[in-house]
């Protein structure tokens, strides 16, 4: 991997990063007709905390209150903690009212929005080929969420507001100075939720789990860890204008995922959109591995 350009590195990452995400939502959604949202969110984000501060100390070794409070002054850091946390409470709202698909779906508008902040916040430039893929993506999203034919709902509005929270999360977190700690942003990303997260659980009716519920959160707290940490690294190495065609890539997993887990079916539209999507993505890696000559 060592050989390979930035951008690829960042495109790899980013994808995993959509995996281990779309894993988490499908946990997530099993909670739907069984806890509060609040509960399991909650949990898993103390889980994750504690997770994330262990890798932390493990990689990048500990730090002093003072370093960590320097992360918290910067403003593009600060801004990355809030949009992640206000992204969560919209993103797992929605989710709970709306199927897998159709919310991972309309979540593929982000791309869409990191590739317009790449180039008015980076001045990154983008080819032809870049702005046709782009183009086929977004068409493969407009085969899937069907605008002409869905009746849409206030959630399917918060799942949107989500998407534009998270490209405000990805673009601060590109401004974040490079030298600042990448496990020690994510920690404080996830102490950020679960401060959000806290006053709606204790207002909220809290319910008994069992052993099979507590394992799903340790699950779900260990992917989103992954999913955060994969995400900002992928980000911080590679151009946005780049990168944001592979989050696409979540609606593929989503797809999947729905298709096994809630069996919700997949007509014409939504595969010839996924395809066109994940052929859309696969271009841009080989392209790109020629244009650095490691193809």
């Amino acid at each position: 991997m060592a050989n390979l350009s930035k951008n690829t590195r960042g495109a790899i990452l980013i994808t995993l990063g959509a995996l281990c995400f779309a894993s988490n939502d499908v946990i997530l959604k099993s909670f739907a007709n069984e806890l509060p949202w609040q509960q399991p969110v909650l949990l898993r984000s103390i889980i994750g905390t504690f997770f994330l501060l262990l890798l932390a100390l493990t990689v990048e070794g500990r730090k002093s209150t003072k370093e960590l409070l320097v992360l918290f002054q910067d403003k593009y850091c600060a801004l990355r903690i809030i949009c992640e946390a206000l992204a969560t409470v919209l993103w797992v709202s929605s989710l709970m009212k709306i199927t897998l698909a159709s919310a991972i779906s309309i979540n593929q508008s982000l791309p869409v929005f990191l590739m317009l902040g790449g180039v008015f916040f980076f001045k990154e430039k983008i080819s032809w080929r870049r702005k046709l893929a782009a183009i086929i993506s977004f068409v493969g999203v407009l085969l899937i969420i069907q605008p002409w034919s869905t009746n849409y709902t206030i959630w399917v509005l918060i799942s949107l507001l989500s998407a534009l929270a998270m490209a405000t999360r990805d673009l601060a977190t590109k401004a974040i100075p490079e030298h600042f700690p990448t496990f020690y942003i994510t920690m404080l990303s996830m102490v950020g939720i679960t401060i959000v997260i806290l006053p709606f659980a204790l207002l909220g009716q809290w319910m008994t789990m069992d052993g099979v519920a507590w394992l799903k959160i340790v699950s779900a707290a260990i992917l989103i860890s992954f999913a955060f940490l994969f995400t900002i690294i992928g980000t911080r190495l590679g151009e946005m204008s780049f990168l944001a065609i592979f989050r696409y890539t979540s609606l593929v997993w989503g797809m999947l995922f729905s298709l096994t887990f809630f069996n919700e079916r997949l007509d014409f539209n939504t595969t010839l959109g996924a395809t066109l999507i994940l052929f859309a993505g696969i271009y841009m890696v080989f392209r790109e591995q020629k244009l650095t000559g490691n193809l």
